[in-house]
């Protein structure tokens, strides 16, 4: 990346600091040990960071406050499972059949609308600090209005099985993922940085 954004990496990095995180969740499957292997080499001196904002923030704030832990707690969805298993797999074919979430989403009003708001919203991106972006990102009207987005164009159509496919998907992954993070909460003191995005 340019200098002016690892300059503001830097920045951002320093105002997540504050908040002395002593857990952090990403956003990964830790396959093999990889990601744990490269957070060790990097404490080592053994690792280039790339670009990727796991290593840029995740692994620098882990480093400053001497954690010896990333946790990976990304998972995938109970539908993926079932698909996957040769005895639901035409279960889940049967009830996706004919779906598409894209195009409903593309082509409903409400869609058309967030596809706008995308639109703006890189081009803030290219704007903004990294750092004014985080805040931006994290800000209760960006994560009201982003969480919904899932459901344009899709609820209120159909059979019930939009919905099931929706449960089954989605929100499946995001229950197993909180399931994890709080199951690796063990004290009160815990100060958590989940870092998905």
């Amino acid at each position: 990346s340019s200098p002016k954004r690892q300059k503001e990496i830097l920045e951002l990095v320093d105002y997540l600091s504050r908040f002395e995180p002593t857990k952090i969740f990403v956003e990964d499957f830790n396959t093999d040990n990889s990601m744990m292997n490269n957070f060790n080499a990097y404490t080592s001196g053994e690792y280039q960071l790339s670009v990727d904002e796991i290593d840029q923030i995740a692994f620098r704030l882990a480093s400053q406050f001497e954690l010896d832990t990333l946790y990976a707690v990304d998972e995938r969805s109970m539908m993926q499972d079932m698909y996957n298993d040769p005895k639901t797999k035409a279960y889940i074919e049967e009830i996706t059949e004919g779906l598409d979430f894209n195009a409903d989403f593309s082509n409903s009003e409400i869609g058309q609308k967030y596809l706008e708001w995308y639109e703006i919203d890189d081009d803030y991106l290219l704007e903004a600090t990294l750092l004014d972006y985080f805040k931006h990102l994290n800000s209760d009207e960006y994560q009201n209005r982003g969480y919904y987005n899932q459901f344009a164009g899709t609820i209120g159509k159909g059979s019930t099985r939009v919905a099931d496919v929706l449960t089954l998907g989605q929100t499946s992954r995001n229950m197993r993922i909180l399931h994890r993070i709080t199951s690796e909460i063990t004290s009160e003191e815990d100060r958590v940085l989940i870092l998905f995005g």
